[in-house]
């Protein structure tokens, strides 16, 4: 719509009586009404997109805090298992046979135990990643939200002005 145009249909309001003040006072709720709409969910978006922010960190927290168990764990087996070829050494019984198996099933355990804390680490930031991505889909549906109600209700506050006063645009 031009400028002239829009000003004819401003002045318009005026010209049907006393209609014309309740028509604009309306047309500017209407106004209000889907800028707060766009506002709401600009306010949603960015509160969305900072929880996202907030998950991909934890994500990265819970990634750092596997490696750093990991790394505890394959220290504390080491220690372990020079404790075991010390405590059979000096019991004078040979590193073959039973005390190797022992010292291998320790390793072996050790082993699962480091990727089991590999893996529970991977899994809880995978689920962060992932709910920092649906933050963002939300992030982006809520603004979009935002868009349609705002239209939704310019479109049916200036329907509803229509109705009341038939000439007050157009």
């Amino acid at each position: 719509m031009c400028f002239p145009a829009l000003l004819g249909a401003v002045g318009g309001l005026f010209s049907g009586g006393g209609s014309g003040l309740a028509t604009a006072a309306s047309i500017a709720g209407t106004g209000l009404s889907a800028v707060g709409a766009i506002q709401s969910a600009n306010a949603q978006a960015a509160g969305l997109r900072q929880q996202a922010a907030l998950n991909e960190r934890q994500a990265e927290i819970e990634r750092e805090r596997g490696a750093f168990e990991a790394q505890r764990e394959r220290e504390n087996a080491q220690r372990i298992l020079a404790r075991q070829r010390a405590n059979f050494a000096a019991s004078g019984v040979a590193l073959e046979g039973t005390p190797t198996a022992v010292i291998e099933d320790t390793a072996a355990e050790t082993a699962l135990d480091i990727a089991a804390i590999r893996y529970g680490s991977a899994l809880r930031a995978g689920n962060f990643r992932t709910q920092a991505a649906y933050d963002r889909a939300n992030a982006s549906s809520a603004r979009t939200a935002g868009f349609i109600n705002a239209g939704t209700n310019l479109f049916s506050g200036l329907a509803r002005t229509r109705l009341r006063n038939p000439y007050a645009v157009g």
